[in-house]
C-alpha cells in the first residue's frame, strides 16, 4: 500500500506540467490514494506464465495509460531467492521484450 501512496504523492506535484497534464496526474493520484489491498490483489497484481503476464500488462497499460513499469518480484520477502531470480530472468527474457 505504501508504494501506491508514494506514487500518488509524486503525481500530485505538477512540476511545470500543462494544466491538462496536471489535471490527469491529479486524477491518477486520487485514484491511487484510495486503492485497497484487495483491489490491488484482484485487479493489479500480475502473475502466471510469461505469456499471461504479457497479456495482463498490456491490458493494464491500455486501462491505466502507464508508460513505465516497476516490478516487485518478492512482495513480503517470503519467496526463496532462487524463485525470485527465476522470475526476474523469465521477465527479462520473455516478458519485457514483448512490451
Amino acid at each position: 500500500m505504501g508504494f501506491f501512496r508514494s506514487i500518488s504523492s509524486a503525481l500530485r506535484k505538477s512540476d511545470g506540467a500543462t494544466a491538462q497534464t496536471a489535471e490527469a496526474r491529479a486524477a491518477r493520484a486520487s485514484r491511487l490514494a484510495e486503492i485497497s489491498y484487495d483491489e490491488i490483489l484482484s485487479e493489479y497484481a500480475v502473475f502466471g506464465t510469461p505469456e499471461a503476464v504479457v497479456d495482463r500488462l498490456q491490458q493494464l497499460r491500455e486501462q491505466m495509460g502507464f508508460s513505465t513499469l516497476s516490478t516487485w518480484m518478492n512482495p513480503g520477502g517470503r519467496i526463496p531467492n532462487e524463485r525470485v531470480l527465476k522470475s526476474m530472468r523469465l521477465f527479462a527474457e520473455r516478458v519485457a521484450p514483448l512490451l
